[in-house]
């Protein structure tokens, strides 16, 4: 006989003795011995309804099917999956929910995903005995990203409640009773969480789909293809959905250590952006005139107008392995090799991702986690639902988070860094306490003053997906050069339009990007075409220093990608390397200038802190990278976002 252990739970399945987790439902038991339990309201992420009862099961000496998901498995229980009356069960079950639904598969986007489509097919009877006419509801406005047909919806709630628990936002309820039920949203107001278009994931019949996918491919026309997000630092897992070189929609993989099952709407939404505004050929821009350029003269031009003196700055998200190694080169050249030191700690979870929801006590210190990293946001909601999980707030407060509020200023949170905060000793007390910075409030000191209060803190930095993050700290050097040096030639790794409004018109610059936009037409400006994160494989490092292979999707005509541009740049420049020992100054001025010591607060100096507040420079959550601020699809987005932030909080006169 098996050993069982105080984790376990022994009970009878079909005749055949099972050890199970202690606290399991009944269908998650049957899962853990093998047996298929069809569910259409279950989720594995959300609160049981048990509304659909398809997943009826029977007890031993039970006077009726119990439902199997709502129902905690007990020492001893018997249970049968596979009797006459089980079966007959499902089938009226299924007879119910396919007495209203319409006859419309061949014109159902869910078509060949649907599934109602499977589970009739192996649990449902051959014929029905509903003859009247069928309810029709009517369609529901959504938005321009979710596409609805509300006759054909089961009512299994799964979109409410992840509207309700897991989105941050209450944007969907059902209304009416009995035969007049529906799903709706509330009056004049569209669904516009950044993460609802998982609702598409989570229905299991065709109510809601993809309102731009619409009649254009079926499933087994597409070629799928992984890999990663790479609009924000979590790099979560997806897959490219192709047919005839077009991204056709854009699904989750699930990966339980990083984005679970979901994806923001920014990542499965911004596909579109890939083929429009391309960059293919190098031109410079000289008094408001392009000129196009050949690669020779392009690189000739580089070598006679550069000079010795540039800044490098980068997004963290956008550099590959390949690239950090090759941009390092360019500074090899400079005394700066000689101070250069392992700075990864300074932009890298000290820890795993997932530690995250494991802890008990997560401290959010100038974040604004709905538009930088929206999935973390959705981890933490998912936490609080089935535990009691403290999060102490310093800025933000627009989460849809249970929160202790820290308060607004540099002020409030250097005094909880002290111990002098009326929430510190909940800090001090933790054991497992995750302390989480904005990427411009980040400093060694605050690391040290957390220590001293808890020993066990885990600390991560979430990088803004919209501004710059730890420039230089990629290659391994400081993580302040977010200034740019004036009368300088600046590198731009970065797509944020935020850098390149900020420089100088006398200031030479060469721009890395795959896609244009107004910002690019101005003075003393060489833009140079790469291609984008789909259309070269590479290896990529998230927020947690995971490595992961961001794929090949398509391919578009541009010859050169970014890391043979720099690997040709490094032959260029290498002719200049007399006179680059005054880069390190040069860098160390930049930094002090945007950095002055006075925000390097020691302990002493808490009381002339100056009463800084925490913002996030992210104005919308849809158009932070260069992909997503093209994406015809997300530019609506935003412009629905502002409407209703605008409506929520009206100007006054």
């Amino acid at each position: 006989m098996e050993n069982t252990t105080s984790t376990s739970v022994t009970c009878t399945i079909n005749d055949r003795v099972y050890h199970v987790s202690k606290g399991s439902t009944i269908l998650k038991a049957c899962e853990q011995s093998g047996l298929l339990i069809p569910r259409f309201c279950y989720h594995d992420r959300l609160s049981i309804a048990g509304n659909c009862r398809m997943c009826l099961v029977q007890l031993d000496k039970a006077l009726k099917p119990v439902a199997s998901c709502a129902l905690e498995i007990s020492p001893g229980m018997r249970i049968f999956t596979n009797t006459s009356l089980v079966k007959k069960a499902r089938e009226g079950v299924m007879e119910f929910l396919l007495a209203n639904h319409p006859l419309d598969c061949p014109i159902c986007d869910q078509g060949g995903e649907c599934d109602l489509q499977d589970q009739a097919l192996v649990f449902g009877n051959d014929r029905g005995r509903f003859y009247e006419t069928k309810r029709a509801v009517v369609d529901k406005n959504w938005g321009h990203l979710i596409k609805t047909v509300m006759t054909r919806c089961i009512h299994c709630t799964r979109c409410q409640r992840f509207s309700s628990e897991l989105s941050g936002q209450s944007e969907v309820l059902m209304v009416g009773r009995g035969n007049k039920s529906e799903i709706s949203n509330f009056v004049e107001k569209l669904v516009q969480s950044e993460v609802s278009g998982n609702v598409i994931d989570l229905c299991p019949v065709g109510a809601l789909t993809s309102k731009p996918y619409a009649f254009t491919a079926r499933p087994w026309e597409l070629t799928k293809i992984t890999s990663v997000d790479s609009s924000d630092s979590l790099y979560s897992n997806l897959s490219y959905h192709i047919n005839q070189q077009r991204i056709l929609r854009v699904l989750p993989v699930l990966n339980v250590e990083l984005n679970e099952e979901w994806l923001t709407d920014r990542a499965r939404f911004s596909y579109d952006g890939y083929r429009v505004q391309r960059l293919t050929q190098p031109f410079t821009v000289d008094k408001a005139k392009v000129s196009s350029l050949t690669w020779n003269g392009f690189f000739e031009g580089l070598f006679f107008q550069v000079g010795p003196f540039f800044e490098f700055s980068s997004i963290f998200k956008e550099v590959s392995l390949s690239v950090g190694y090759t941009a390092s080169k360019l500074i090899s050249f400079s005394n700066l090799k000689s101070s250069v030191s392992d700075q990864r700690g300074d932009y890298l979870l000290s820890g795993k991702y997932a530690d995250i929801g494991n802890s008990d006590l997560v401290v959010l210190v100038g974040l604004n986690l709905k538009r930088e990293l929206p999935l973390l946001a959705v981890r933490l909601r998912f936490e609080q639902t089935k535990r009691s999980l403290n999060i102490i707030q310093f800025g933000n407060n627009d989460l849809g988070l249970k929160v202790l509020e820290g308060g607004a200023s540099l002020l409030h949170f250097l005094s909880f860094v002290e111990g002098r905060h009326l929430l510190s000793p909940t800090f001090r007390k933790s054991l497992k306490p995750v302390v989480l910075f904005g990427a411009d409030v980040t400093n060694s000191v605050f690391k040290t003053l957390f220590l001293e209060l808890n020993s066990n803190t885990m600390f991560g930095i979430v990088p803004s997906a919209g501004s710059l993050h730890s420039g230089l700290a990629e290659f391994g050097f400081s993580n302040k050069s977010g200034a740019f040096v004036k009368k300088t030639f600046c590198i731009l790794f970065s797509n944020s339009l935020l850098h390149i409004n900020n420089l100088l018109s006398t200031q030479k610059a060469i721009f890395f990007g795959s896609h244009g936009f107004d910002s690019l037409i101005r003075p003393n400006f060489y833009v140079c075409p790469i291609s984008s994160s789909v259309e070269e494989e590479s290896l990529c490092l998230n927020l947690e220093g995971r490595v992961q292979i961001s794929r090949t999707v398509f391919s578009v005509p541009v010859s050169q990608t970014l890391n043979q541009v720099l690997t040709r740049l490094v032959v260029v420049f290498g002719s200049l390397e007399q006179g680059w020992g005054l880069l390190s100054q040069i860098l160390d001025l930049a930094i002090n200038e945007v950095f002055p010591s006075s925000f390097f607060v020691k302990k002493k100096s808490v009381a002339v802190a100056d009463l800084l507040p925490f913002f996030s420079f992210v104005s919308s959550c849809y158009t932070t990278t260069m992909v997503t601020y093209v994406s015809p699809l997300l530019i609506e987005s935003s412009l629905v976002e502002k409407k209703m932030e605008m409506s929520a909080f009206p100007v006054r006169f």
